[in-house]
């Protein structure tokens, strides 16, 4: 997620170390276009379906309601992102309050955050536990 977040991070400690008035500006602005392009949301949403497919082959037998329930995470997320996305489209991108949509993005990288690391934190768990009583047979 480090990765998603980094130019954020880096246009953010530029756009506050600059003593440079135009040049603070237009870091400003790339920092907006950042967040108008959704760029950040989208890298969420493939590191989530990455974690789902790690899930899918785990060699971890999970009830099917764990299968249902790691499905529905994700698609939420997804969908999160394309009905904003959609309604930031058919605004024709003018109108949207740029506060409304970093606290889209903040959630759905709030959401992501969450499922990807107790998600591989559960894979990671299952599968050396199932390697353990691999080896002790």
């Amino acid at each position: 997620m480090i990765f998603g977040i980094a130019p954020f991070l880096i246009f953010g400690y530029l756009w506050f170390s600059i003593n440079d008035k135009l040049l603070s500006e237009t870091v400003k602005l790339e920092i907006i276009h950042l967040i108008r392009d959704w760029i950040f949301v989208f890298y969420c949403v493939a590191i989530v379906a990455s974690v789902s497919i790690d899930f899918l082959f785990s060699k971890h037998p999970y009830p099917n309601y764990i299968h249902f329930i790691m499905g529905v995470i994700p698609s939420g997320v997804f969908g999160l992102v394309a009905v904003n996305y959609a309604v930031m489209i058919l605004n024709k991108l003018e109108i949207i309050n740029i506060q409304r949509l970093m606290l889209v993005q903040i959630i759905a990288f709030a959401a992501a955050a969450i499922f990807c690391i107790f998600e591989k934190e559960n894979i990671l768990s299952k599968e050396a536990h199932l390697a353990k009583s691999v080896s002790h047979e």
